[in-house]
């Protein structure tokens, strides 16, 4: 019998990529309330707020439309020797490397810092052996490099922990 895993972006994992965005802006924008409270100036309340769009919710929001460029509406089907994903399949002989890009944190890195609102991105660049890549984001399952890792043990995932993990042009 052959094991299929399918993987496609939904809310549940939309949901697990912004819900520290989420726990940020519960308690920023109280904070900015209080502040106000106790020093009553206008530009004070502006530029808390102003520094959690700027700091916080456009980085975030930003990482997550790119991350959906490479997403949605496409689906992961992982068989036992193959990988199928938005129209191209990929045998697992034919990879060459595999690497995991994303914040420390967000690799299992626990030793860098962690970037509250953008723990839940990553993505894999899966290359062949043809130079054809792949990205495979954590919009898709925020398990996505354990479940490859499971599936394709051979082939060590190269961990590139960078501070904004934006996916450049590959397409």
């Amino acid at each position: 019998m052959i094991e299929k895993i399918e993987l496609q972006q939904n809310l549940k994992t939309e949901y697990y990529a912004l819900r520290d965005l989420l726990f940020v802006t519960i308690f920023w924008i109280p904070a900015s309330f209080i502040f106000i409270l106790y020093i009553p100036s206008l530009i004070g309340f502006i530029s808390m707020i102003a520094s959690y769009m700027v700091l916080f919710f456009i980085p975030t929001i930003y990482l997550h439309n790119n991350y959906e460029k490479y997403s949605k509406g496409k689906n992961l089907l992982i068989f036992d020797k193959i990988i199928n994903f938005d129209e191209k399949s990929i045998s697992f002989d034919s990879i060459k490397s595999i690497k995991a890009i994303g914040t420390g944190y967000s690799l299992g890195l626990n030793y860098f810092a962690r970037m509250t609102h953008m723990t839940g991105y990553y993505y894999l660049e899966i290359t062949t052996i043809e130079d054809e890549k792949i990205i495979l984001t954590s919009l898709l399952s925020k398990d996505i490099m354990k479940i490859i890792s499971e599936k394709i043990p051979s082939i060590k995932i190269e961990l590139n922990p960078i501070f904004y993990p934006i996916i450049k042009n590959y397409c």
